[in-house]
């Protein structure tokens, strides 16, 4: 154990701050945190909410699937970036109906 006890004790009061501001006091909930080093208001960032999307939801069904207790975990994303995306993509999906009544 003596690297383990090493890195741990570098590391231990950075875990316990993560720990204090991602998990809830009673400890049923957490929320991950990302912090990229590009622009996220943009296509990619919209591909990449897309994609944690769809890993959310895999792991979710396959959970479900399970006698495993982590079968009852349920997952969100929730973003600044995944609310413009919403919006963003719900304004491009309307817009031939929103030509085709302005032309009516």
């Amino acid at each position: 154990f003596g690297m383990f006890a090493e890195e741990w004790a570098k590391y231990q009061g950075m875990y316990r701050e993560l720990w204090s501001e991602s998990v809830s006091r009673d400890q049923r909930a957490m929320v991950m945190r990302l912090q990229l080093g590009w622009n996220a208001l943009s296509w990619k960032g919209f591909h990449l909410v897309d994609a944690m999307r769809n890993s959310l939801r895999a792991v979710q069904d396959r959970q479900q699937n399970s006698s495993d207790a982590c079968g009852e975990v349920s997952f969100w994303e929730l973003s600044e970036v995944g609310v413009w995306r919403d919006f963003v993509t719900s304004s491009i999906a309307s817009l031939p109906n929103a030509l085709a009544l302005s032309t009516s």
